[in-house]
């Protein structure tokens, strides 16, 4: 089987194609499929590492939980990955997964907050990167003042409306929260 997905997930895949699999990984029971996948994900920066992450950010809403064993993993591949799509998709996928104190890395939450400030990285990946350092530092209050600074450092600098509206959510998060 691990073959096979492994020569699915290596081809041009559409849309449909991508939501079908996700969909087959959601309802099966013993979670071998969703194993497989993401550990071709984890094993490949190519074709098939991008799209065995992208088809599981189509895992239904009420399997999202099923990722929380990998969670580290993930943290891991997305500061490592050299594919700026896959980096996105799995960042993603973690900003999916509830954040407790005991799942906060600061080597993550500094990448989060490092990436905030590189005009070269994607819209994309600088937007889910201020969401997951939100989600990070709303454990510890001491270190919301430091996204804030962050924030005013990025404010410096013009910004996408997609990056504009991003920082305003979540300053109000911030704000509301202190």
């Amino acid at each position: 089987m691990e073959k096979d997905l492994r020569d699915l997930l290596n081809r041009r895949l559409h849309q449909r194609d991508i939501r079908l699999l996700g969909f087959r990984l959601g309802d099966e029971v013993d979670g071998l499929l969703l194993q497989q996948t993401i550990e071709l994900m984890l094993a490949d920066d190519g074709r098939t590492g991008c799209n065995a992450a992208w088809v599981l950010t189509y895992l239904p809403r009420d399997k999202y939980q099923q990722l929380m064993p990998f969670r580290s993993q993930l943290m891991t591949e997305a500061m490592s990955t050299a594919s700026t799509t896959k980096c996105r998709l799995i960042l993603t996928l973690l900003l999916r997964l509830p954040f407790d104190a005991a799942s906060v890395r600061t080597d993550f939450l500094d990448f989060c907050l490092g990436h905030l400030l590189l005009a070269d990285v994607p819209v994309g990946i600088r937007s889910v990167c201020l969401h997951l350092s939100c989600q990070q530092v709303q454990l510890y209050p001491e270190l919301s003042g430091e996204l804030l600074q962050t924030l005013d450092q990025l404010e410096q600098e013009p910004l996408s409306a997609a990056l504009v509206s991003s920082v305003r959510r979540v300053r109000k998060q911030l704000q509301h929260r202190l």
